[in-house]
């Protein structure tokens, strides 16, 4: 798993020179846009956006392996001169902390979002004997019948340092524990947990709403839930890039992605959830919560390195 990041990582910071004279070139208006929503989804709402308002869009996307990682990280390689204006995220850990470290203008805007779904192959477990929440995935019962995306990144990430917060230190080592000693298959992101799951390969998995809607909708005998106990609301979020250089056109474009008309763009075609109903701003955790997760990130990613890296 290391050497498939090491190995992303080079690629997309090769890839600098695609967007490189952010800057005004010509007199036509641009923006530069770097998101970790997949561009089956984004890359309409983006196109829409250059035929209405005559803004270039240009978009770097992320990578499956990578998630929302190497474009955070390409964001501080820039930080002295950014080539991008507006992040794009579909989760929140890495604009918030992007946003502590300066690099994103605040404030961090929320908008759409999707749930984390326990989901199950119904060949292999019955709906009614199913776990309802994550938390069950530390029962001895589910030995060797576990899925999960690697917990250092992306929503998966986002989902474990959240428990940290929310059970505590103690209590949440003691899952982590536990959650180990079922032997998890851990794999590089959350669309392939439903797949291998569906492939009855693992009965049992975690993974986000959309993921679990493609896969129902590709056949698989699968059955999920919301986790309402141990799980978590995922917002996509919006930032603009300190100091970028199309800083006009980025808040131009951050009103748009913020819209009723994409956010209902994002439900309809299955990218999230739901939308919130207005633009107030939304999130699972508040302020000092977020800054609690943020100053821990560094060790408590560490510790799930030592348990969870293959």
């Amino acid at each position: 798993m290391i050497r498939n990041y090491q190995k992303a990582l080079l690629i997309i910071l090769a890839m600098t020179f695609l967007v490189s004279g952010c800057g005004q070139s010509s007199n036509k208006k641009q923006v530069v846009i770097y998101t970790s929503q997949d561009a089956t989804y984004a890359k309409p709402i983006l196109d829409d956006f250059e035929r209405s308002t005559g803004i270039k869009v240009l978009a770097v996307y992320d990578s499956e392996i990578m998630k929302t990682v190497g474009l955070a990280q390409r964001l501080i390689l820039e930080a002295k001169r950014p080539k991008c204006d507006v992040f794009w995220s579909n989760e929140e850990l890495k604009t918030r902390q992007l946003a502590q470290k300066g690099i994103l203008n605040k404030p961090v805007y929320t908008t759409v979002f999707r749930t984390r779904h326990v989901v199950i192959n119904t060949n292999l477990v019955s709906i009614s004997k199913a776990p309802k929440s994550f938390a069950e995935f530390a029962n001895p019962r589910y030995q060797n019948q576990i899925c999960m995306a690697y917990p250092l990144f992306g929503t998966t990430g986002n989902h474990f340092q959240g428990l940290r917060v929310k059970w505590g230190e103690e209590k949440w080592k003691n899952f982590c524990l536990q959650l180990k000693s079922n032997a998890p298959h851990v794999v590089d992101g959350n669309s392939h947990v439903v797949k291998l799951v569906g492939a009855g390969q693992k009965a049992i998995g975690i993974s986000d709403y959309d993921d679990v809607l493609v896969g129902k909708k590709s056949g698989f005998p699968i059955h999920s839930v919301s986790d309402s106990e141990s799980g978590m609301t995922i917002y996509n979020t919006l930032a603009a890039v300190a100091d970028s250089p199309n800083q006009e056109e980025a808040q131009i474009l951050i009103e748009y992605l913020r819209s009723h008309k994409t956010n209902q763009s994002l439900v309809n075609a299955g990218a999230a959830e739901g939308a919130p109903k207005n633009q107030k701003e939304s999130s699972e955790f508040s302020q000092d919560q977020w800054k609690e997760i943020i100053e821990g990130l560094n060790e408590f990613q560490n510790y799930l390195e030592s348990l969870f890296a293959r």
